[in-house]
């Protein structure tokens, strides 16, 4: 077996067929805004989301978006009454708000209102007296809205819908990681067995005294949270097995090896007769619009024979936390 196939053997490969092309529900199943309240003898906390081009803001407040206190307009993201402060904290509130950049939560959520039945809730209006009980009510209220523009709204005075607590455990497990900041679980390692590949670079050494052996990073992204990663797998003559670790990273350091790559054009190099290296070889993987290119070292031409090392050197430089020891 030749030394590449031998690497090309080692390196991921990606489940999907495009980095781009989600692996989740269809879009307009997802859920855009989001508000809920019950309140008894005491006002109970306002759970909302709303989500926008930069993410997506949780916020919980003792105030309902309503109050006389929340009507001044003080740089409110849209007009809807119902969010248009939920960036923002007023000097008459207590609770907070945060711009999530991931979809984890959101998912969470999602699975929420599906388990729960809410999709069931619509124009759901119901009230019974308790009579002879003075300011004993209370009221339950919901409203979402969906990417298809569909709308769900639930209203109870002393009734509440079927389902209803079932979604408050989601609602305040969720609000609960945002109190605490917990956006983004520190156990949630991606499967890189079913997260998008984005660039895979692997350098296999041969006769070197370091020995026999690879390295490889590889670049993830899971579409449904919107996590990004870097796993490095690394097997020499010394090692018993392979190693693998996780790192955690972001989308801004995505988009600085996926543009170090475009600015390269390294896909024009794809099929060309090059310079093989002594001691070792390099592939490199990354999509091309709908296409995954693989160059090795072998195509490189002389005086771009460090193209596919500086990549590789930056995928190390972009790894962050450790993850996964």
């Amino acid at each position: 077996m030749g030394i590449f196939s031998v690497l090309s053997s080692i390196c991921r490969t990606s489940p999907g067929s495009n980095p781009g092309t989600p692996i989740k529900q269809n879009d307009g199943d997802h859920l855009t805004s989001f508000i809920i309240n019950h309140t008894g003898m005491a006002r109970g906390l306002y759970y909302m989301l709303k989500v926008t081009k930069d993410g997506t803001y949780f916020k919980y407040s003792d105030h309902s978006p309503h109050d006389w206190g929340m009507q001044e307009n003080e740089s409110p993201i849209e007009d809807n009454e119902h969010f248009r402060h939920i960036s923002i904290m007023k000097s008459c509130e207590s609770g907070k708000s945060v711009l999530v950049k991931n979809n984890y939560l959101l998912r969470k959520l999602e699975d929420g209102i599906k388990k729960s039945g809410a999709l069931s809730w619509k124009g759901f209006s119901k009230q019974e007296s308790l009579s002879g009980v003075s300011d004993a009510g209370e009221r339950y209220t919901c409203y979402f809205q969906l990417a298809n523009g569909e709308e769900y709204s639930a209203d109870g005075y002393n009734v509440k819908p079927e389902g209803w607590d079932t979604l408050m455990e989601v609602v305040y497990e969720v609000f609960g990681q945002i109190k605490n900041n917990q956006f983004v679980p520190q156990e949630s390692i991606l499967d890189d067995k079913k997260a998008t590949l984005l660039v895979d670079y692997c350098k296999r050494r041969v006769g070197t005294v370091g020995g026999n052996g690879y390295t490889e990073f590889v670049l993830y992204k899971d579409e449904d949270s919107g996590i990004f990663q870097i796993h490095t797998y690394e097997k020499y003559d010394w090692m018993e097995e392979e190693s693998h670790k996780a790192y955690k990273t972001d989308e801004q350091a995505a988009k600085e090896i996926t543009t170090l790559i475009e600015e390269k054009k390294i896909h024009k190099l794809e099929g060309k007769d090059g310079i093989p290296l002594c001691g070792g070889s390099e592939v490199l993987k990354f999509w091309k619009g709908n296409r995954l290119v693989r160059i090795t070292s072998d195509n490189l031409p002389q005086g771009k024979t460090g193209i596919l090392s500086e990549i590789g050197a930056l995928m190390m430089s972009k790894q962050g936390e450790e993850i996964l020891p």
